[in-house]
């Protein structure tokens, strides 16, 4: 929603912008359509966390807060359940590239967490595209599974 309300005021901008100088140096307004297409650049991923639901079809261990926050310059970064980590993902048009990750390494005591977060940073690595449907994302690996299903935090 934050993201939609500044494209909007962007564009709105633009286009006032734009059509308050003179025509005399040949400039010519853009269409709205242009330009929401051209801030439309930007990943649905960028600027939103999301809390690990699903993996590899099981649920979450309860009670451990793993999560992804796709930041500004491909940034990624959140928690594992345990242990933090920050990398690099570039998301467009359903293909999804993960750099490798670097991460802390603290010790786990809840029981299934330590095993949970290394499988996750293993699928998080190997993930090949995504999809959002509301508030949820699926990354997927190459075979095309949905490995990690997340929901909006």
């Amino acid at each position: 929603m934050k993201n939609t309300v500044r494209i909007a005021a962007a564009t709105l901008f633009a286009v006032t912008s734009v059509a308050c100088q003179s025509n005399s140096a040949g400039l010519t307004a853009p269409s709205v359509a242009s330009l929401l297409e051209a801030s439309a650049v930007t990943s649905p991923l960028q600027g939103s966390t999301w809390k690990l639901v699903e993996i590899s079809g099981q649920k979450a261990v309860a009670g451990s807060a793993v999560t992804a926050t796709f930041g500004a310059a491909n940034s990624l970064s959140g928690s594992g359940g345990c242990n933090r980590y920050v990398g690099a993902a570039t998301a467009s048009d359903g293909k999804l590239t993960v750099s490798p990750l670097a991460s802390t390494r603290m010790y786990c005591a809840e029981a299934g967490v330590s095993d949970q977060e290394d499988k996750y940073f293993s699928l998080l690595a190997k993930s090949t595209g995504y999809t959002v449907i509301g508030t949820e994302l699926r990354l997927h690996t190459a075979s095309g599974d949905a490995a990690l299903v997340f929901v909006r935090d």
